[in-house]
């Protein structure tokens, strides 16, 4: 990839995965909106409503991060062909992971380089890792399908458990608030913003290896688009 086709896709890739984002951000406001509307009238007869409404929200959510994941890779040279049309979350998390390791969001905190005027460090802060991801979107399938008949008559669906649901939609947005993308075989890591509530637009900057590199804990050096 030249330089010129790394530049278009980068402008191109932030258009994508932010809007991505945005849908994201607005279904993690909406958990927060419903939850809000059960803990107000808790003994509501609809209330069953709102718990599967969040239950899908979350599974969406996570399907939205999977897809803005596939994006960022289809859009850099990753050879994602066979995962294109993907849309079960641990598949792309799964086969995106044996292309690129470094590849999942890892949340951040942006801190302004008061030296340097435009430049930002990134301090590690803690995240919500693949494993515990792909296993709140297993945990909310139990509650997006009807299960099978001798559930039904036995009473053996589990409950809704809405404090449990208020906790993945934090954990979420603990995560994506501010969080990192590695992209090493371009030399490219995306650090993105999430919008707030009921305004503005998730926004990214690009950081660019202006050489080889080497990632903590990986014995690979990778070359930037350049070298």
């Amino acid at each position: 990839m030249t330089t010129d086709q790394l530049e278009l896709n980068v402008q191109r890739l932030g258009e994508i995965y932010c809007g991505i984002m945005d849908h994201v951000s607005d279904r993690l406001n909406s958990i927060t909106e419903a939850l809000a509307e059960v803990e107000a009238n808790p003994d509501h007869p609809n209330n069953w409503r709102n718990a599967e409404f969040c239950y899908l929200q979350i599974r969406k959510c996570v399907e939205y991060v999977a897809l803005a994941l596939l994006a960022a890779h289809r859009a850099n040279d990753y050879e994602c062909e066979t995962i294109e049309n993907a849309y079960k979350a641990d598949v792309i998390f799964s086969d995106l992971g044996k292309l690129n390791p470094h590849g999942f969001p890892l949340a951040i905190q942006i801190e302004l380089n008061n030296e340097a005027p435009g430049h930002h460090h990134v301090a590690p802060s803690p995240t919500l890792s693949k494993r515990r991801m792909k296993r709140i979107y297993d945990d909310c399938a139990v509650h997006l399908h009807s299960g099978r008949l001798t559930d039904i008559i036995n009473q053996t669906i589990p409950p809704y458990d809405l404090p449990r649901v208020a906790t993945w939609r934090n954990e979420l947005a603990s995560m994506l608030s501010q969080h990192q993308v590695m992209l090493p075989h371009v030399g490219l890591v995306m650090v993105v913003t999430l919008k707030g509530p009921g305004f503005g637009n998730s926004s990214v900057i690009f950081g660019q290896a202006e050489g080889p590199f080497q990632i903590e804990g990986d014995a690979a050096v990778y070359n930037d688009v350049d070298c």
